[in-house]
């Protein structure tokens, strides 16, 4: 579907959501069986047969987009480096065919990719909300700042807070307002912060609220990493012992304040090494819980079973 360069975030965010409802309810639909004469019998769908290279094909008018869409499935092994050419040949010597058996394999291709477009719409759900609640949101009008060069503070209506630890705490010792009558508070006797850090934050200057938001979500994830460190040792410990699954290539998209951030696994903190890819996904959900505790979406989660 071609994209329209117009279109909002919110918009495209709806639009691949209601996209993939139609592609889900598409596949569903298929049906597939062979006669009694050998025929191949295909319903809600169009059947390419070959001996190598079978691939199957919806298509319907989508309503929501208001156009026909059609999607395709290669119904045969796929390896990287192998080129058509190759598999001719291979099959030419050896009869060895890459083609997916009709019907038991192609239905088997067809549930796994439904249950791949379930996943993709979970988190497309997750995105589109996390773009309805930045749409939702009205102007933000604080003035923010850059005490030092990484604690953010802000002025708004009139109240100044700072971001520690994952939140906004109001600034009760008026350092951003000493700070900006320009005057030292090095000396200052603080409950908050010990005279080292004071050192630290003793400048301010006025930041752009992006720049503002930038550093508080890497701030804010860099503190669930810590969490998540200690919330999930135990079971991070019994995972390294006794591994459900393996996976690769796992990744989690993250949007925060408007901002978006990939994780790793190797991103997250464990006492003993470095989480296995499908640890963390094992650990996905709760992963997606914290994120919006913290007033975030988790937008995505991608990996590859090993």
């Amino acid at each position: 579907m071609a994209r329209d360069i117009n279109q909002t975030s919110l918009e495209r965010a709806e639009e691949i959501v209601n996209s993939i409802k139609f592609q889900i309810s598409l596949w569903k639909k298929v049906k597939l069986a062979v006669e009694e004469d050998g025929t191949k019998k295909v319903i809600n769908a169009e059947y390419w047969d070959h001996p190598l290279f079978p691939s199957i094909m919806v298509k319907g008018y989508n309503p929501y987009s208001k156009t026909e869409e059609e999607y395709r499935l290669l119904c045969y092994t796929v390896i990287s480096d192998w080129s058509s050419s190759d598999w001719e040949k291979e099959y030419e010597e050896t009869g060895y065919s890459p083609a997916y058996s009709f019907p038991e394999e192609v239905k088997g291709l067809i549930f796994c990719h439904i249950s791949n477009l379930e996943m993709d719409l979970k988190n497309a759900k997750e995105r589109l909300k996390a773009e309805k609640e930045l749409a939702s949101q009205p102007k933000d009008t604080a003035t923010y700042y850059m005490l030092g060069d990484s604690l953010i503070g802000k002025r708004d209506k009139k109240k100044d807070y700072f971001f520690l630890d994952a939140k906004w705490i109001p600034d009760e010792e008026g350092f951003i307002g000493k700070l900006l009558n320009g005057e030292d508070i090095t000396d200052f006797e603080s409950e908050w912060f010990a005279p080292e850090t004071l050192e630290i934050i003793n400048s301010i200057e006025v930041v752009e609220r992006e720049q503002a938001m930038e550093v508080i979500t890497d701030q804010t994830i860099r503190h669930l990493l810590m969490e998540w460190s200690e919330k999930f040792a135990e079971q991070k410990t019994d995972w390294d012992k006794h591994p459900q699954w393996f996976s690769k290539w796992v990744s989690i998209d993250i949007k925060l304040n408007g901002i978006e951030r990939t994780l790793y696994p190797k991103d997250f903190v464990f006492a003993d090494g470095a989480p296995a890819d499908a640890f963390i996904e094992s650990i996905s959900d709760e992963i997606r819980e914290d994120v919006r505790k913290a007033g975030g979406y988790v937008t995505n989660i991608s990996g590859m079973i090993d």
